[in-house]
């Protein structure tokens, strides 16, 4: 359950202390992602936000006799433009469930950045060390859930460097690699954080089609040899 579908009707909005027109909506949260939606009624996004950016989640009642459930939901964009909705349930069940899942997300966003200071502080974060994180905020702690955290640092692009067998290298680790192995080649990583070989003679890059050890480039004709360690990783 990537998406968990949080409130859905007419969502009463304000927007820097002025009252807009209700919006008839869904309001979701995507794990994967870390985001929460707004979804419009034609099913275009309407606005997204995270839990860093939430002022204030809350609740109210309405009605004696035929009661009403409120959530409210303030949250600040990074333009300096506030909203807040306004959710109406028949059930005070759908409101608490609601808050546990910001609740959730802000647990979750603590979590990542203490896995990114882990992995900008040091040059291999194993993925154990990873589960230990999760698992003192209360989170699900197995690998693939260790995993997707490190993936998010990496394409988010807020850490630099590769998933290798049961952890994270840091870029800086594979360059030292580079020496180690005395290759006769250059390595470095692209705009998508993939490993690409680069000859040491003319600086074209060496094909990687066939996965080869070592080889003489196509444009200059040097001779050139790859660690299969990082060989793998491409």
């Amino acid at each position: 359950m990537a998406t968990v579908a949080l409130m859905q009707g007419r969502a009463d909005v304000s927007k820097n202390g002025f009252s807009c027109e209700p919006l008839y909506s869904s309001f979701c949260y995507d794990q994967e992602l870390g985001f929460f939606r707004v979804i419009g009624p034609d099913a275009n996004i309407w606005i997204s936000f995270t839990s860093s950016q939430i002022v204030g989640v809350g609740s109210f009642q309405t009605g004696r006799i035929s009661k009403s459930f409120w959530l409210t939901v303030k949250f600040k964009l990074p333009n300096g433009d506030e909203y807040e909705l306004k959710y109406k349930t028949s059930t005070v069940g759908a409101t608490e469930d609601a808050i546990k899942w910001f609740n959730y997300a802000s647990t979750k966003d603590r979590a990542s950045d203490e896995i990114i200071l882990l992995m900008k502080t040091r040059e291999k974060v194993p993925f154990a060390d990873v589960c230990k994180v999760l698992a003192k905020r209360g989170l699900p702690a197995s690998e693939a859930e260790a995993i997707k955290m490190l993936e998010y640092g990496i394409s988010g692009k807020k850490i630099d460097g590769v998933l290798e067998g049961s952890q994270f290298v840091s870029r800086s680790a594979l360059q030292r690699e580079q020496v180690r192995y005395e290759i006769v080649s250059n390595f470095d990583f692209n705009s998508s954080g993939a490993i690409s070989f680069k000859c040491r003679g003319c600086g074209k890059s060496l094909p990687m089609d066939k996965k080869q050890e070592s080889g003489k480039c196509e444009y200059c004709g040097s001779p050139y040899a790859l660690p299969k360690k990082l060989l793998d990783m491409v």
